[in-house]
């Protein structure tokens, strides 16, 4: 009896456990995601800047 209990309790940990690393890949995922946006959204308001600047500069 006490065996099966053990193993009816490790199933269901190993079923939470799978289930909070799933939460965990797909929240870590977004993050990346938002990450990414973030700085793409950067490098093309420093690239527009830089060649604003540089208009400015080649128009003196």
């Amino acid at each position: 009896m006490a065996i099966e209990e053990m193993r009816i309790y490790i199933e269901n940990f190993k079923m939470v456990l799978s289930a909070q690393t799933d939460k965990c890949k797909q929240d870590f995922s977004e993050h990346i995601g938002t990450c990414k946006h973030e700085l793409e959204e950067q490098c093309r308001k420093t690239t527009e800047t830089n060649y604003e600047q540089s208009c400015k500069v080649f128009s003196l």
